[in-house]
């Protein structure tokens, strides 16, 4: 007979029971605990430990159903229980917490492993649906036999419906979000020790202190010429066939510097700074949307020259290609606009920005493009911005057929790159555009960075632009006291 302790945690109740799995019974009655207010990680982990104490279970297999989606031992939502389990590593902690070998599924996939295996669907073939009703309403589907799991009711598409529901008690949160809407991060606590550093437009958790006393140095090894070509060709083939009118395309470059993620964090200036958990470090100019008050603004960023060239403004503004492309960008940001706004309008067309980095001053071309919300628009903060993303300025349009180029030219997923961040303060929501990049691959460190391709593009500007765009923008106190130094392999 093989035996676990079974753990059923509920928005009101957390059960425990000895569970004789070969024939799915019960061994002893069942115990229970309310659940805890807040149902935090923490205090949820020590009824847990009752329950093994209560059965002397110290040690041996628990298996536990959760309400929440369960993916590759992360909880990526959270029903009815504290939003601190959103995208929270659960077996792991548990694991460690609970100093017992720990499963953990979603609570409505055991039900229905349990019915499906023990019970009145064990025979069935073909589709079969299992519904729970509790607290909230939850489901499991089977396909001839096989689980379709995480397909509890409401959970499908979680992130737009947990910053609506956030949004409607105008309760503050941080999100990010990543370019292919896979990976969802929302926070309602953030503190000096929090896995996301974040500072966007002077609001954040962490000081931007240098922790780094070495003279730091960039090492850069971008990829071919002959590579970058090859990508740039398709793209160009697919614009001449008439599938799309530009295309943000963009590369990874291998770096090497003495710096760690944290240390670039700290040591760079610029409006949206992201670190993730030693995931990735993100230092980004631009803006996504802004709502203020019920007015929704976006500006969308095209067109970048190094500062250091003589009438730099003067061919950048000038230039046929770079005004063909942003038009065309904010014609898409205007569609995209709306779609959640009436009255859309252009306050300003093509204003330059001057952004300082380690290696030369850049500037850089943008548009500003608002709209006025409804009444009640807080009510909808998440389906707002999904029906907005991916950000036009780095994908193109159109915008549907455009990013399935993206995915053939580039051949990987960009991740969080070129993803969204930003945060809710109860009122009011700030967002960036995550360009200016840097994450860890296998304890390698590489830069993501890109630019549009119309039919005007010439192979060798954008290869130089993609190039121009890998630097790090020292802040000022930091890089008086330093100097960068680069070195770049373009061997074709």
């Amino acid at each position: 007979m093989e035996e676990i302790l079974g753990i059923d945690v509920g928005a009101t109740g957390i059960k425990g029971a000895i569970v004789d799995i070969e024939k799915g019974e019960l061994i002893t009655e069942r115990i229970k605990y309310p659940t805890p207010k807040p149902a935090t990680p923490q205090s949820m982990t020590e009824v847990m430990k009752k329950l093994i104490a209560d059965f002397d279970w110290k040690g041996k297999p628990v298996g536990i159903g959760f309400p929440a989606i369960i993916k590759e031992g992360v909880s990526l939502s959270a029903s009815n229980i504290d939003d601190t389990w959103l995208n929270f590593p659960i077996v792991g902690f548990l694991n460690k917490k609970l100093k017992c070998p720990v499963s953990v599924i979603n609570d409505a996939d055991a039900a229905g492993l349990a019915e499906k295996t023990f019970g009145g669907g064990s025979e069935k073939d073909g589709l079969v649906i299992l519904l729970t009703l509790g607290t909230g309403i939850g489901s499991a589907l089977f396909y001839n036999g096989v689980l379709l799991p995480n397909t509890e009711l409401g959970h499908l598409k979680f992130g737009d419906t947990v910053m609506n529901n956030l949004g409607a008690k105008g309760i503050p949160f941080v999100f990010l979000i990543d370019f292919e809407m896979k990976k969802i991060v929302i926070s309602t606590k953030w503190d000096q020790n929090a896995d996301i550093k974040f500072q966007m437009n002077g609001f954040g958790n962490q000081s931007d202190q240098a922790k780094s006393c070495e003279v730091p140095f960039l090492e850069t090894f971008p990829i071919s010429r002959t590579q970058y070509q090859k990508k740039f060709e398709l793209v160009k083939s697919e614009i001449q066939a008439g599938n799309s009118f530009l295309l943000n395309l963009s590369s990874q470059s291998k770096i090497v510097t003495n710096l760690s993620l944290e240390d670039i964090y700290h040591s760079t200036e610029a409006r949206y700074k992201i670190c993730l958990d030693n995931q990735f470090v993100c230092f980004s100019p631009e803006i996504f949307v802004q709502i203020n008050r019920g007015r929704i603004c976006s500006f969308p960023m095209k067109g970048t020259i190094d500062a250091s060239v003589e009438n730099a403004a003067e061919i950048l503004l000038n230039d046929h290609k770079e005004l063909s492309e942003h038009y065309t960008i904010v014609d898409l940001i205007r569609n995209d606009l709306s779609r959640v706004v009436r009255n859309v309008k252009v306050d300003r067309f093509r204003y330059i920005d001057k952004i300082a980095t380690s290696q030369k001053d850049l500037l850089q071309v943008s548009s500003e493009i608002s709209g006025q919300l409804p009444e009640g628009y807080a009510n909808n903060i998440g389906s707002i911005l999904f029906e907005l993303l991916p950000a036009g300025s780095i994908s193109g349009a159109p915008k549907v057929k455009t990013v399935e180029i993206i995915q053939e030219a580039e051949a990987q997923d960009r991740g969080y790159y070129t993803g969204i961040c930003g945060y809710f303060d109860g009122v009011n929501l700030d967002s960036g555009v995550m360009i200016r990049f840097i994450e860890k691959v296998n304890d390698e460190l590489y830069y993501r960075s890109g630019g549009g391709i119309t039919s005007l593009s010439d192979m060798e500007a954008e290869y130089q632009e993609m190039l121009d765009k890998v630097y790090l923008p020292m802040s000022k106190n930091h890089s008086q006291k330093s100097t960068m130094h680069q070195s770049i392999n373009n061997e074709s």
